[in-house]
């Protein structure tokens, strides 16, 4: 009777929170019952005669049970929320830091042309190269193409 009710109550599609696991023949334990019991996916088995304090227990933590599965779908979608705004906000520091440092290097380097533009015969070839770099990281940062 016991895993009848469980299978069809609405309170069983609700909570499934116990299964009685007394044998109707015998009154105890019947490990037939109980293997046909896991079936129904209880949250606690529950051995007759039920003491009140120990059901009242297994009740409790069955419902506990049973908000925790109820809320995980909402936590997971909160979690995955926060992991995209964590990979975005790194992803904004590694732009951001690379522009720094393309500047700081570009800015040296221009400093340095400037500074030897006696010998030398146009721009250096290491300022061609990083001021495409430079104006890539800019578009990069700005979303721009």
């Amino acid at each position: 009777m016991g895993i009848e009710t469980t299978r069809e109550s609405t309170f069983s599609r609700m909570a499934k929170l116990a299964v009685s696991g007394q044998s109707p023949d015998t009154g105890f334990y019947d490990p037939e019952m109980f293997e046909r019991s896991i079936a129904t996916k209880p949250y606690a088995y529950l051995l007759e005669p039920f003491d009140v304090q120990r059901t009242e227990a297994t009740i409790r933590i069955g419902l506990y049970q049973r908000q925790l599965e109820l809320d995980l779908p909402a936590r997971q979608t909160e979690l995955e929320k926060l992991n995209r705004e964590l990979e975005l906000r790194v992803q904004e520091h590694i732009d951001y830091t690379t522009q720094q440092a393309l500047t700081s290097v570009q800015s040296e380097l221009q400093g340095w042309v400037s500074s030897n533009a006696a010998n030398s015969n146009g721009p250096h070839p290491c300022i061609t190269l990083v001021e495409p770099l430079a104006k890539s990281a800019q578009r990069s940062r700005t979303g721009a193409d």
